[in-house]
């Protein structure tokens, strides 16, 4: 936590607290560990995917601006 605590410093010019970097550290850790699983998941069962089996919605944006 003490690395993350410097990181935060030196990139955003803040210091965090034990509590603020133990906050951040578990969420960092929860948000890698789904990218892993759902890459995990895509490669045991590519055909099952929501986003492949999904057909894509096509949008129009010319109306956006009026």
């Amino acid at each position: 936590m003490q690395e993350l605590k410097e990181i935060f410093k030196e990139e955003y010019k803040k210091e965090l607290t034990d509590k603020e970097s133990f906050e951040i550290s578990t969420k960092l850790i929860g948000f890698f560990d789904l990218l892993q699983t759902i890459e995990s998941r895509s490669k045991l069962q590519p055909q099952s995917c929501a986003i492949i089996d999904t057909p894509q919605k096509q949008t129009s944006f010319d109306n956006f601006y009026d």
